[in-house]
């Protein structure tokens, strides 16, 4: 996704450099690649996989959610924007599957810290057992922050088939297909389902946040200390 919103962007410099040749090539590339990112969507297992044909791995990723920011970003390039029914799907499996996974989750009313993958092993200096990263509990915050921004622009949040367990959790009578208007009852309870949802994210890494402000590369899935790369987010 990140690539095929760089290879875009490169075409409109290019267009503005007037090299219509770099243009055009670039923009094919671009078209390639979107022809076969939605080969990634599991219907299967609801999610957008990280890779194809992975045998170690179930695929489901925080770096697809990655892919969605940088993909898009302000603009909108078109492919599993953040309010897009892939990316909001694959949030909630990432968020259901962390919350299970690491101790620190069972504690307390913050949000969900959230890793890499699920098999992940990289526990910051060696290989044992991963933990949750400041960088990927953050993105699943920015996700819902710009997926409400889109609804609050277009007036309205329609709930896809894909993504209805999702909107579930905000308002367990959301029906797939369903669009709420804004100001009325379901579209407040759902966009501020989603921002509470947003701001206990960001509230579980500012809970395992140093006074210092530092933050490293992970912290620990059982109490929340900082691990791995000093001061990489």
């Amino acid at each position: 996704m990140a690539q095929r919103r760089a290879l875009l962007a490169g075409a409109e410099l290019a267009d503005r450099l007037s090299d219509g040749g770099a243009a055009a090539w670039y923009r094919q590339q671009a078209d390639a690649i979107g022809d076969v990112l939605p080969s990634f969507w599991s219907s299967s297992k609801n999610f957008l996989q990280a890779t194809l044909n992975q045998s170690n791995r179930q695929s489901l990723d925080c770096g697809t959610l990655l892919g969605s920011l940088h993909g898009n970003g302000k603009r909108g390039w078109g492919i599993f924007s953040p309010e897009s029914d892939e990316a909001l799907a694959t949030l909630d499996a990432l968020v259901n599957v962390f919350k299970s996974l690491y101790p620190i989750n069972s504690k307390g009313v913050l949000g969900v810290a959230i890793s890499r993958y699920p098999e992940d092993i990289y526990d910051g200096t060696g290989t044992s057992v991963a933990n949750p990263w400041y960088l990927c509990t953050f993105t699943t915050a920015e996700i819902v922050y710009n997926a409400v921004k889109k609804y609050r622009d277009a007036g309205s949040v329609t709930v896809g088939t894909k993504s209805l367990n999702f909107f579930q959790r905000f308002l367990p009578s959301a029906t797939s297909g369903a669009t709420y208007a804004s100001g009325s009852t379901n579209f407040n309870t759902v966009i501020n389902g989603m921002l509470k949802f947003a701001d206990d994210q960001m509230g579980r890494a500012a809970y395992h946040t140093p006074d210092t402000g530092s933050l490293s590369e992970q912290y620990s899935r059982y109490d929340g200390i900082q691990k791995g790369a000093r001061d990489l987010t």
